[in-house]
């Protein structure tokens, strides 16, 4: 969100020192040149961000609900073998040591 306004404010700013600077240009079988003009859009900004704020909860949503769904014993059996595939220290001990204790805190 801070990167549309940042982003709005910057293209306006420049569209302004182009107003003022009043570029003149020849379109190529044009006899006479105009003055360059640009318009800017404050409703493009918004549906922009609104776009983008919608795909990022999209984005986000379906890994969130994947991951609210796993079962923590899987998703820690799957961060033992990614660790030890990378050679990490990450010892079935550890693991199991981490998981009894979630288990009776969740049913103690």
């Amino acid at each position: 969100m801070v990167g549309t306004i940042i982003g709005s404010i910057s293209s306006w700013s420049i569209i302004q020192l182009i107003h003022l600077a009043k570029i003149e240009t020849e379109m190529p079988g044009a006899s006479v040149p105009f003055t360059l003009h640009i318009n800017f859009l404050f409703t493009a900004c918004l549906y922009a961000a609104l776009l983008a704020f919608i795909t990022a909860v999209i984005a986000t949503y379906i890994p969130a609900k994947r991951a609210a769904h796993m079962n923590i014993v899987d998703a820690l059996r799957k961060k033992y073998l990614i660790a030890e595939e990378e050679g990490e220290g990450f010892s079935k001990d550890l693991a199991f040591r981490f998981v009894q204790k979630k288990f009776l805190q969740t049913f103690a």
